[in-house]
């Protein structure tokens, strides 16, 4: 059955259409904890830096190789991701023309007496069917004529309209009503066969929506040059396809926080280069000063001092 491609109202702006898909990431990343002072559950560490014994506290290992391998896969596994929610998206662009069977053609009823010159509006619309293979096709509608049926729910006036009009499900029917004393309060909304949908996807349809509404909120065009503008736009590119908002707020989400990542990967890369040599500190070690040079020696680790040569007591 025929749905939403969209529509909006004087003053109101453009909404969307209906049955668009969507998703959602999550997950976390479970990192040891470093720092310089000791901390409930930490390791001791130590290392050599210069003439000094420095420490450190962790609750993990200190293993570089470990954590550049833990990089590379992270980054593998987010392109992964990245790339299964991106292709439903990108598999909207680059669409073939539809090879649409349907009973009845174009189809331009002017009720509310706003259009102009038709034949241009028929010349746009043949050249969008020779692009696409779906049959556009445009209604207006007073105000009065529908109101008392469908009271606010104009969407569902569309509907029945393109019910009422075709049986296929190859057309893409535009409804546009105003008030009858005020041509300039009007409303509209696209309605799409189903079969449509591979062209009309979510973005192709807000690309042109965006397109024909703010034309029609524009003094620079009546009705009929409105649609006829939006659809010379939109014709020679429909095929190429469009990504719509959803999906480009998704894809600037998923690349700041890749380069979140990244960052934090290679931040702890640098701070633990220098810990190579880290070992774990154990029970009845000391620090103490060489008697030769002063500088610090571990008691049960050093048996000489690695500054001067001096021996270092074994207790």
């Amino acid at each position: 059955m025929p749905h939403s491609s969209g529509g909006g109202s004087h003053g109101g702006g453009f909404h969307g259409g209906s049955g668009f898909r969507g998703g959602r990431t999550g997950g976390g990343v479970n990192r040891s904890h470093i720092s310089t002072r000791p901390f409930a559950g930490a390791h001791k560490y130590y290392y050599y830096d210069r003439n000094r014994i420095k420490y450190l506290y962790s609750d993990g290992t200190y293993d570089n190789q470990t954590l550049k391998v833990s990089f590379i896969i992270a980054i593998l596994a987010f392109l992964s991701i990245f790339a299964g929610i991106m292709l439903p998206f990108l598999s909207e662009l680059n669409n073939e023309k539809i090879d649409s069977q349907f009973d009845v053609g174009i189809v331009i009823e002017d009720n509310a007496n706003v259009l102009g010159d038709t034949d241009e509006i028929y010349e746009a619309f043949e050249a969008f069917y020779e692009e696409t293979g779906i049959v556009p096709s445009l209604v207006t509608l007073n105000k009065s004529s529908w109101v008392d049926t469908y009271g606010s729910s104009f969407k569902k006036c569309a509907y029945d309209a393109y019910v009422y009009r075709f049986t296929d499900e190859y057309h893409w029917l535009i409804v546009y009503s105003v008030d009858d004393n005020n041509a300039e309060n009007f409303v509209w909304e696209g309605m799409q066969g189903v079969n449509t949908d591979p062209v009309l996807t979510q973005g192709a349809t807000e690309a042109f929506g965006k397109r024909l509404h703010r034309n029609f909120e524009s003094s620079e065009y009546s009705v009929d040059e409105a649609v006829v503008e939006a659809f010379n736009y939109f014709t020679p590119r429909v095929l190429r396809g469009f990504i719509d908002s959803q999906s480009w707020g998704l894809v600037l989400f998923m690349l700041a926080l890749f380069v979140f990542c990244i960052v934090g990967f290679v931040l702890a890369i640098v701070r633990t280069d220098k810990l190579k040599g880290a070992k774990l500190w154990q029970q009845g070690y000391r620090e103490i000063s060489c008697e030769d040079c002063g500088r610090a020696c571990i008691v049960g680790v050093d048996r000489e001092c690695r500054f001067c040569g001096a021996q270092v007591p074994r207790h």
